[in-house]
């Protein structure tokens, strides 16, 4: 008779267990991505704004449906410039932009976009090509 006690015991530990992590997050909102989708490998004047705005688009993890209201960080992480705006939100489709100006150093900067409310995403990070202004004599 040991056994089926054994037995009931490990089934309403894993029970238990289930149970707590259904109740600590629903896994079908959690964003399976971050995909860019726009605006990358550009090319341009250093400190121009780039005429291609950047775009990204958040998924769901279960369905692969686009997630709309999720906050979506911008920054610059090389060579300068700025992104306008800073965090912007997603919309129905699941896509969330901002526009680009160019730093002043030349060669490859770069941007990233996250979700900050879902650390476990990683980043995608947008590179540009600054380049020197050409005058004509």
């Amino acid at each position: 008779m040991g056994t089926p006690l054994r037995m009931g015991l490990v089934v309403a530990v894993l029970v238990g267990g289930v149970v707590a992590c259904n109740n600590d997050t629903d896994v079908t909102t959690l964003p399976e991505a971050l995909t860019i989708v726009a605006g990358n490998a550009q090319t341009d004047t250093a400190g121009a704004t780039l005429a291609d705005t950047l775009k990204v688009q958040v998924t769901n993890r279960t369905t692969l449906t686009p997630v709309s209201g999720r906050v979506v960080s911008w920054a610059v992480v090389s060579g300068g410039g700025s992104v306008n705006p800073t965090s912007s939100t997603t919309n129905a489709n699941g896509i969330a932009t901002t526009v680009w100006t160019l730093g002043t150093t030349l060669g490859t900067q770069m941007v990233t976009a996250s979700v900050p409310s879902r650390p476990g995403i990683p980043a995608d990070t947008f590179t540009a090509t600054a380049t020197a202004s050409v005058t004509h004599h």
